[in-house]
Parts: structure tokens; sequence; C-alpha cells
């Protein structure tokens, strides 16, 4: 069997998704030993573009109701308008070359901005290192996807220590602890992921979550079904998705002869909003009275954190597990390499 790893999955990209918890631990370290970040601000922009952007989004998930300052993610070449010398900006990219936000990273200069960073080198490091802004170096090597848990727990610890969350490190701590306790049962071939990817094989995943919880999940879902299975996915969230996309889920003439190749997964966690679960159950009802396929996947763990890593992993293990059903390398994503290069010629 190793053999067989080594053959599809050249890059080592299961490793990488093994040690999530580990890369918490360095992160929050790496987050304690730094700078403080500034104090006198009145809102947070977290800049990033995928798996750059998305430890904002897993922060803002489990700690929305606790947060005392608004706080958003930008995923753009620009920053809102209200981005001024009161607004803490913190750049993330990996590589530090990102270009988003790179240019996101100017424009919040020019606005006079306090700034941050979080990468692992690259442009990014040298415009803040030269202004001595405080910056939280990742180690360098790993594709941006497989390095999420660094800046989780960065973030974990430099928004604790300036009083922005309620977390303690026993809380991380506790936390990596419950999900190495996953990671055999989820890498295993006939652990639960790698049977839902041989449930999903062929077909196209729409994975909904519920706003203000499991819905960063569903999005970290989507885009690894999208890298490392190098397949099309879609994410909903409840309970827009009632006012709108459930109409999609209609068997008819123009839509039966592909019914039957979607799955819709629908992510839960115990003690989550009541009327969303109730909308869940009666979507799942609605979906399979027309034939749809339909699949429940329960967080578990004691704490919204430990909920919600432990959906992560499970999505990673999924998509890692669908990459080798379908014999395609996790690690190697060479449509965004092209993309990447030809941009890198257009100025």
């Amino acid at each position: 069997m190793p053999e067989q790893t080594a053959q599809f999955d050249p890059g080592a990209m299961g490793d990488k998704i093994r040690e999530f918890g580990v890369q918490i631990l360095r992160g929050w370290k790496i987050g304690s030993s730094g700078r403080a970040l500034p104090q006198d601000f009145n809102a947070v922009v977290f800049s990033g573009m995928g798996g750059s952007a998305i430890a904002g989004d897993v922060i803002l998930s489990m700690f929305r109701d606790a947060l005392t300052v608004p706080f958003i993610v930008n995923r753009s070449y620009t920053v809102p308008g209200f981005v001024s010398e009161k607004t803490l900006f913190i750049a993330s990219s990996y590589s530090g070359n990102t270009e988003e936000t790179l240019s996101a990273l100017n424009a919040a200069l020019d606005r006079g901005a306090c700034i941050a960073a979080v990468t692992s080198g690259g442009e990014v490091l040298s415009m803040c290192s030269d202004r001595d802004f405080p910056v939280y170096s990742m180690p360098p090597g790993y594709p941006p996807r497989s390095a999420l848990g660094f800046p989780v727990g960065i973030l974990l610890a430099v928004f604790s220590r300036s009083g922005l969350i309620p977390t303690q490190e026993a809380d991380v701590q506790n936390a990596v602890s419950f999900l190495a306790g996953r990671q055999n049962e989820f890498s295993h071939e006939s652990g639960p992921c790698a049977v839902l990817a041989e449930s999903i094989l062929g077909r196209l995943p729409f994975v909904y979550g519920a706003e203000g919880g499991t819905d960063v999940a569903a999005l970290r879902w989507k885009a690894q079904f999208n890298e490392n299975s190098k397949v099309h996915a879609v994410s909903g969230i409840f309970s827009e998705m009632n006012h709108n996309e459930i109409m999609g889920w209609s068997r008819h003439r123009s839509t039966g002869p592909f019914f039957d190749t979607l799955s819709a997964l629908f992510l839960r966690v115990p003690g989550g909003n009541d009327r969303n679960s109730i909308r869940m159950d009666i979507t799942r009802d609605i979906i399979q009275e027309q034939g749809g396929a339909v699949h429940d996947i329960a967080a578990q763990g004691s704490t919204k954190m430990e909920q919600l890593l432990y959906l992560i992993s499970y999505g990673d293990w999924t998509s890692y597990h669908l990459a080798r059903l379908q014999g395609v390398d996790p690690t190697e994503i060479p449509a965004i390499s092209t993309l990447k290069n030809k941009l890198s010629k257009v100025k």
C-alpha cells in the first residue's frame, strides 16, 4: 500500500493533511513569540486568496459571536472604503507574491492602515519588513492549501494576545489532541472519508453548510475537491439555499439527463441553529423524493473549535481519497500554474 500511495501521491499530500493539527500548534508558537498586533483599531480586514484567505474565515466562524469589532475577509485587488488608520489590515499570502493581496496591501498602505502580515516570504515579506510592520513567518515549501494550520494557529495566538478573541492555549491544545485522534480513521482506505469519496466518485458534489458555523467548512471542501481531486464542486449555505437553490434540485426534462450525477453533502454540527437543522432535514427529504443523493456529515467534538477542525480535516481527507480513486496527483495544479505564468507576462 505505501508503494501505491507513493505512485499517486509523489508530493506526499497525505502527510501534509495529517499534520494539520501539528501545524496549528506550530502556528500558535509563531504567533505567541512574534510581535504583538497594534492595539488602536476599530475593524479588521484579513486580505488573501485561496488557502491563504480561508484561515480568516475559520477564525470568523469560530468567534463570530465573541468579536467586538467588525472582521471581514477580503478577497480582492482593492480594500473596502472604510479602511483607514483605525483599521487593522492583515496581508495573508503563503508565497508572499499573490498579486491580489499585494494590490490590496498597497491600497491599505495608501489609507494609512495598521499593517501586519502572515507569509512565508516573497514581496509581502519584503514590503512589511522594510516598513517594520509585524510579520508572522510560516515555514516555506508547502502548497498553500496544505499549510492552513499555520495561519490558523498564528491568528488564534495573536488575536488572543490582543484580546480580540476569548481563547487560551489549553483550548487549542485540546482541539489539536482531539483532531489527532481522528487521523488514522480519516486516512484509512476503508474509513468514513474513503467511503464517502467512493459514494461521490463520478458525481458533482454540492457541499452545504450553515451560516455562521459550517459554511466555512463547506467552502474548504469545495476548494479541496477542486485542487486535490481535480473535480468541479459547489458550496452553498443554509438557510440561503432554501430561498433559491433548492429549486435546482427538481427532476424534470432539462435536469433529468444529469440529475443522477449530483450529490448533496450536508455538514452538520450538534447544537447548531435549530431552525437550520430542521431546514436541512426537510431539504434532504425533498431532494431524496426527487431521487437525489444526500449525505449527512455530522461533526464530532465538544467545542466549536473541535467541531470545525473535525469537518475541515474530514473534507481534506475525502478530497484526498477521491484523488486516489481517480488516479490523479493531489498536489500538482497545472492549470493554476499555467494561469499564473501567463499572468506574470501581462503587465
